[in-house]
C-alpha cells in the first residue's frame, strides 16, 4: 500500500468533510452542552473549507494537508500561521496552529507524517512555535500529541449555566479611566505568565502601550463587556466577557452558542490557599461576566487559563468549571 501526505485540493472536500463531521461526533459526546452539533453542521464545515483554496482570513493564513493511502484520504490536518496577540514578541514571526479541525488517523505513522508535514509547512509560512489544539478527554489524542513533544500549556475550562443571583460584592463596568490600574494588573500577569512558558509567553518590550492600545479598543466594541473591581484608584481585577472564537471552536458547532472569557486576571489569584481568592474580587468579577452573557441567551462558557496558573485554575474548578479543551505547545522549534 502507498501513503503519502500532501496539500489538500478543491476535489478533497468531501471526504474531509465526512471526516471532520465524524471527529465532531466524539466532541459532542465528550461535553454535549459545549460541543453541541449544530443543525447546519454540514454546510458550516463545507463553509470552512473554502480556505483550501482562499487560504487568508485577515491576518491568518490556513493550510490543509491530507494524508491518503491508495487514494482513500485518511487524515486531514488544518494548520493555520496565526500572528501573535499584541503583548507577545516573536520577532515578526507567527504561531503554528494545529486547529481542532485535525482528524488522526488510528494509524499512528500516518498521522506522525501528517503532523510532521504541518509542522514544516507552518514553518515555511514563517511559524517559530506550533501550537496544537485537543479536547481534554481524547485521550489518543492527547497521547499521540504529548509523544510528538506537545506539552499543555492553557486549559480552556467550560461551564454551562449561570446564577443569576450575584455573589456579594461590586464589580463595575471598566471606562477609560480603569485602563492604567488593567495595564498595571496586566503586567503582574504577564510576568507570571514568562516564567511559567517563556517559549510560549514571550512578551513585547512594548507590552503595556499595546495592551492599553487593545484595552482601549475593547472599551468601544458592542460585542464584549469589561468589568473591574475594587477602589476606583487602586483595582485588583479585571475580566473580560466576550463572543466566542472560531480559533476556539471548529465549524461543526455554533460558535454563537458560546461566550468566552480571555483577559480575567485578579490579585487574589496570587495568593490561592485564602479565602479571598474564591470569593472577593475574582467571584464578583465572574458573576458579572456570567451575567452578561446570560443577558444575550449565551448558557455556556469558556474561560481560559494559563495552565500553570494554578489559582486560577482552582478557582474556576469551585465555580463549575470543568478542563474541555486544551492547547499544547510544542517547546523544541522545528529546525529546517
Amino acid at each position: 500500500m502507498t501513503m503519502r501526505v500532501r496539500a489538500a485540493e478543491t476535489g478533497d472536500i468531501l471526504a474531509i468533510s465526512t471526516l471532520l463531521l465524524e471527529d465532531a461526533k466524539t466532541r459532542e459526546a465528550l461535553n454535549p452542552p459545549l460541543w453541541a452539533i449544530a443543525p447546519d453542521a454540514a454546510a458550516r464545515v463545507m463553509a470552512s473549507l473554502e480556505t483550501i483554496s482562499n487560504p487568508f482570513t485577515g491576518p491568518i493564513r490556513h493550510h490543509w494537508i491530507v494524508a491518503e493511502e491508495n487514494g482513500a484520504i485518511l487524515a486531514v490536518a488544518h494548520a493555520a500561521n496565526v500572528p501573535p496577540p499584541p503583548i507577545i514578541d516573536l520577532a515578526g514571526a507567527t504561531a503554528g496552529v494545529l486547529l481542532d479541525d485535525c482528524h488522526f488517523a488510528a494509524d499512528a505513522d500516518i498521522s506522525s507524517a501528517l503532523l510532521q508535514s504541518a509542522e514544516q509547512v507552518l514553518a515555511d509560512a514563517g511559524a517559530i512555535l506550533f501550537v496544537a489544539a485537543t479536547p481534554k478527554d481524547w485521550t489518543t489524542r492527547t497521547s499521540f500529541l504529548a509523544a510528538a513533544g506537545y506539552e499543555t500549556t492553557t486549559l480552556y475550562m467550560a461551564k454551562t449555566g449561570f446564577l443569576t443571583d450575584r455573589v456579594s460584592g461590586t464589580a463595575r463596568l471598566a471606562t477609560d479611566a480603569d485602563i492604567e490600574g488593567i495595564v498595571r494588573l496586566s503586567a503582574r500577569h504577564r510576568a507570571q505568565l514568562q516564567i511559567a512558558s517563556p517559549v510560549f509567553w514571550h512578551i513585547h518590550a512594548e507590552a503595556d502601550a499595546r495592551f492599553a492600545g487593545w484595552m482601549r479598543t475593547s472599551l468601544t466594541l458592542p460585542d464584549r463587556a469589561m468589568f473591574v473591581s475594587g477602589p476606583r484608584d487602586s483595582i485588583d481585577g479585571y475580566i473580560i466577557a466576550q463572543p466566542g472564537s472560531p480559533l476556539h471552536l471548529p465549524p461543526a458547532h455554533d460558535v454563537n452558542r458560546i461566550g468566552m472569557i480571555d483577559d480575567f486576571y485578579a490579585v487574589a489569584f496570587e495568593q490561592p490557599e485564602t479565602e479571598s481568592s474564591q470569593t472577593g474580587g475574582p467571584a464578583v468579577l465572574l458573576s458579572a461576566a456570567e451575567g452578561a452573557f446570560h443577558g444575550k441567551n449565551i448558557d455556556t462558557a469558556l474561560a481560559i487559563c494559563p495552565a500553570r496558573m494554578t489559582g486560577k485554575a482552582d478557582f474556576l474548578l469551585s465555580h463549575g468549571y470543568t478542563v474541555a479543551n486544551l492547547w499544547m505547545v510544542k517547546t523544541k522549534r522545528l529546525r529546517s
